[in-house]
């Protein structure tokens, strides 16, 4: 008989229901409409494009940092434990070093990717070496080149003695 008498007491129509905003006093209605991410924001001007995007020219042709960071790995000399910006730089190919140019350049790009390079200067130099995640993904790739390889020559291996049964 309880639920009965409650649900006689609590008005059904005609009402929105509140939402809560933190209570600062500022209730929203439910029902009336709430601009979402990327609507208009208190009459300010919608954003762009970060200026170093617009910049670069096809900014959709040009690498994302992890991209760089990968490439960037791959040309590091291995069994080096740190490098010359300078030296290592001229080791990089020219596409790349021009992805590099909106953050820029190599130095200033390692430099901010404190979690795979570590920079230091020696002798008025900048010096760039590798961080133990950096060292471990460039063991790891070149484990699986060394894989591949093998599997690439048992393959032609395979193939010519299936050759010679013949």
């Amino acid at each position: 008989m309880r639920s009965i008498r409650l649900a006689q007491l609590i008005p059904v129509g005609g009402t929105g229901r509140f939402q809560s905003s933190g209570g600062y006093g500022r209730h929203v209605f439910r029902d009336q409409h709430q601009p979402r991410f990327g609507g208009p924001r208190d009459n300010r001007p919608p954003r762009s494009a970060a200026p170093h995007i617009l910049q670069a020219a096809g900014y959709r042709d040009r690498p994302t940092e992890p991209q760089l960071v990968a490439k960037l790995l791959e040309y590091f000399p291995s069994g080096r434990s740190s490098v010359p910006v300078n030296k290592w730089a001229s080791t990089i190919p020219e596409d790349v070093q021009e992805a590099l140019v909106p953050y820029g350049g190599l130095a200033q790009f390692a430099t901010s990717q404190g979690n795979f390079f570590i920079p230091r200067k020696e002798n008025g130099m900048t010096v760039i070496s590798l961080s133990t995640m950096a060292l471990s993904l460039c063991t790891e790739r070149e484990k699986n080149i060394k894989k591949r390889e093998k599997a690439a020559s048992f393959s032609t291996r395979r193939r010519e003695q299936s050759k010679h049964q013949r």
